[in-house]
């Protein structure tokens, strides 16, 4: 089984979600932006496209304005919601059409967001233990979060610059089995602002139940 809109839905309405309010570099993280990426999905201006059952990642395809769900059993718990909230956060650049905006830091906003939710969520979450590389990855986020404040709603409207990201930036780009350090330093995200792809598959499903 696989996660639904219903899941994607639930994690954008959370009260956390929306309580959020902070930069990272060029990317404004905030309650806001999350609202209007709810009500894109909720328009058909952003498609949600449940995964498949063995597929453990949820992914954001700003080519297409498309969200595919990870594999899970609905209702999403905690950690997976975090997971959704990461790819709705591709999604906000997108929709916000942050300009600048390298593939690196997109990356780094969507992981921080992801881990401020838990923490907000879970003020007793911590790291759990994994590979070397990603432990350590995941708690310098960690570390930046409780340095910075975001771990609380007096964290808000902090600014984490480039600058700050630097050592994460280099650390994210040295994860394995993923391809962050096939992307150049300055390499922009692939955030185009909302394609007219979802208005076509808006139209074609209408055409398809002889409503136009």
């Amino acid at each position: 089984m696989s996660l639904t809109t219903a899941d994607v839905f639930t994690t954008l309405n959370d009260g956390v979600t929306l309580g959020m309010y902070f930069w990272v570099g060029p990317v404004y993280v905030c309650g806001i932006g999350y609202r209007l990426v709810r009500d894109d999905i909720h328009n058909g201006d952003i498609m949600v496209v449940e995964g498949a059952p063995n597929q453990n990642l949820a992914f954001y395809d700003s080519s297409k304005d498309m969200l595919t769900t990870q594999a899970g059993t609905s209702p999403a718990n905690l950690d997976q919601r975090a997971l959704l909230l990461h790819e709705c956060t591709h999604a906000l650049i997108d929709v916000l059409d942050v300009q600048g905006v390298t593939r690196h830091v997109d990356e780094l906003a969507a992981y921080i967001a992801q881990h401020v939710y838990l923490v907000r969520s879970n003020p007793s979450w911590t790291v759990a233990p994994n590979n070397a590389p990603w432990q350590n990855f995941f708690q310098g986020i960690f570390d930046l979060i409780k340095a910075r404040r975001l771990d609380t709603v007096a964290g808000n409207n902090t600014i984490i610059s480039v600058a700050d990201l630097e050592p994460l930036r280099q650390q994210l780009a040295a994860l394995p089995g993923v391809n962050y350090g096939s992307f150049a330093k300055d390499a922009l995200s692939g955030s185009n602002g909302l394609s007219d792809y979802g208005t076509y598959m808006r139209l074609a499903r209408r055409m398809a139940s002889g409503v136009v």
